[in-house]
């Protein structure tokens, strides 16, 4: 298997012109297949294209019903989704979406193409949380804490969490000292200013710590530390906190929307992410209710057995060689006796 030095960058315009001018130039002969992680094809080859969509607001139908998409996706990224998501349905031999909502978006868009979409779930390493260490040393407190992990995107809904958990700290039952911890990068260093605001205002700001970006070293001890892991996000094509901290054994309280249900499936609580009164109710179930809590647990713990990447690559592994199988091989090729990958 021949694979290509992954040179994804933050940069879309860097992105773009490694996957449509630099990966065509390093695909030599002996290439039979391309995996491309990145939504769309790379157009300027014939070697056969496996193109792996992840990104939400790459197909227009979900921009479409997402707050604020404007501002998250540039007029560049726009029209170049909105261009190149047509012919990357057309060209690719097969569509990956990483989840069942996702792929009926696709399908539902593109209904020629519709039967070369197949789904295959992303997964999470069981054995980096079950691993880490108890207690909440890393976490910088020794009080109980609520925890959401994730981008700061405004569709992520952490200010109608904010809302909420101002109500959950005025009733009472609610365990002494408990804060809310965020963890997630500010994607234009407005977002970060506009949530403490939104702390300050309703009054919890004292208690709720928002830690930016964390190392990824950090990120299990600040899973197993928490009591209820928090998930609002509106728009979602998979949600793979969610599964991180079921592995922690975590309980979680997620949003009903996209594919956020499809990844927490029966173990645990899905509300209306723009309800701050649902999701109090639900935290306030789970932290008041040991028995809940235990099976929820459990539950989490069976759900990531189902949900692997060791499942996900051998997904991938068959996928790939269905698809190299229908190749014609060419006078080279037929030489050769096992096939070759490059992922872009």
């Amino acid at each position: 298997m021949k694979r290509s030095r992954d040179q994804s960058t933050e940069s879309p315009i860097r992105r773009i012109w490694f996957d449509q001018f630099i990966v065509p130039r390093k695909l030599g002969p002996d290439v039979d297949l391309l995996l491309t992680p990145s939504n769309v094809c790379t157009i300027a080859t014939r070697v056969r294209q496996i193109v792996v969509v992840q990104a939400p607001l790459s197909v227009s139908s979900i921009r479409a019903q997402t707050p604020h998409s404007r501002e998250i996706v540039s007029r560049v990224q726009r029209l170049y989704y909105d261009l190149m998501m047509p012919i990357s349905m057309r060209r690719a031999d097969r569509v990956v979406a990483v989840s069942e909502h996702l792929a009926g978006h696709l399908r539902e868009a593109w209904p020629d193409s519709s039967a070369k979409v197949t789904v295959i779930h992303e997964g999470v390493d069981a054995t980096r949380f079950k691993h880490a260490a108890t207690g909440r040393a890393d976490a910088g407190t020794s009080d109980p804490y609520l925890l959401f992990v994730g981008t700061l995107f405004p569709y992520k809904n952490v200010d109608r969490l904010i809302e909420a958990f101002a109500l959950l700290k005025s009733e009472d039952g609610i365990p002494a000292g408990l804060r809310l911890r965020i963890v997630g990068r500010d994607p234009d260093n407005r977002q970060r200013p506009r949530l403490q605001e939104l702390a300050t205002r309703r009054g919890v700001a004292s208690v709720v710590d928002l830690l930016g970006a964390v190392p990824h070293e950090r990120i299990a001890n600040l899973y197993r530390g928490a009591r209820v892991f928090v998930f609002p996000s509106a728009v979602e094509t998979f949600g793979l906190p969610v599964l991180e901290a079921m592995a922690s054994g975590v309980p979680v309280v997620a949003s009903n929307r996209m594919s956020v249900p499809e990844v927490v499936g029966q173990a645990g609580i899905v509300v209306d992410p723009d309800a701050p009164s649902e999701l109090a109710g639900a935290i306030r179930r789970v932290l008041t209710n040991g028995a809940l809590q235990t099976s929820m647990i459990e539950a989490g713990r069976r759900r990531i057995r189902e949900l692997t990447w060791k499942r996900a690559t051998d997904e991938f592994e068959a996928l790939f060689s269905e698809v190299v199988s229908k190749c014609t091989p060419t006078a080279s090729q037929a030489s050769r006796t096992s096939g070759r990958t490059s992922a872009s």
